[in-house]
């Protein structure tokens, strides 16, 4: 269901999602789509980030995984993990398959031979190809191969025992990662854990809220109600750092 047009007024004091809300998150919400809709009819953002490597930085080159192929590198045979969805294993299929272009891409920004709007669309289109889906997928097979396993939730406490080294994550579960490797509670060793991005491109998501076809009225104005329950940005704060992701409600004030 489309959200109802008060819940973008400005002027409402209770509207706090609308007040709040990143200005960039606000015009990726805004963007028209090639049906002529955008997503700000039908959803709001709850947290956004990327995806990339936690590593151990003793036993794993940090040149390693600032690339996608790092899937593939037999130094890693049995020490490294993938997602178990569709979304992230076919965007890292895409990293390896298109990275060294993406990177002469990136170097043509650099250079001035290209603009931002170029390497954004071209980049865009690249991640988002649905026509190289045989190569990509012998890719993610040969992948497999050399993978420890697929996960979801549950390698977070795998890489700080160090029943692998590399763990595809996205960036709130790093966070976490990093946070509980610290922990002595959890671990009686602490463990050198980092975070790293593959520089030719991430995964850059959003997760958000929708409302159910057919939702009544009295339901759509609470799931409302709980949306900007969330977005109030003491609310937000509080939500960070609880979960260790990033919320899509920004604002001037210090907490």
């Amino acid at each position: 269901e489309k959200f109802d047009e008060s819940f973008f007024d400005k002027t409402d004091p209770n509207n706090y999602y609308v007040r709040n809300v990143s200005p960039y998150i606000e015009s990726v919400f805004q963007r028209k789509l090639s049906n002529g809709h955008s997503w700000s009819e039908y959803a709001a953002g709850y947290m956004w980030g990327t995806t990339g490597f936690v590593f151990n930085s003793e036993r794993v080159d940090r040149e390693d995984v600032k690339s996608w192929n790092v899937f593939l590198n037999v130094k890693y045979d049995r020490k490294i993990t993938a997602k178990d969805n569709v979304r992230d294993s076919y965007f890292a299929g895409l990293g390896m398959y298109y990275e060294n272009e993406l990177l002469s891409l990136k170097n043509d920004l650099a250079a001035g031979t290209i603009d931002l709007e170029t390497y954004q669309t071209t980049l865009s289109t690249k991640m988002n190809d649905t026509n190289v889906m045989t190569e990509v997928q012998k890719l993610l097979e040969k992948m497999r191969g050399n993978l420890y396993g697929l996960e979801t939730d549950e390698g977070k406490l795998d890489v700080i025992t160090g029943r692998f080294d590399i763990s595809y994550q996205w960036s709130g579960d790093a966070v976490y990662i990093l946070d509980m490797s610290e922990d002595e509670e959890i671990t009686s060793s602490p463990v050198d854990l980092e975070y790293c991005i593959p520089e030719s491109t991430s995964n850059l998501w959003f997760d958000g809220w929708v409302m159910m076809k057919g939702s009544d009225e009295k339901i759509q104005k609470a799931a409302l109600a709980f949306i900007n329950f969330l977005s109030m940005p003491e609310n937000a704060i509080r939500n960070m750092d609880y979960i260790g992701y990033t919320s899509c409600i920004a604002g001037d004030a210090v907490f």
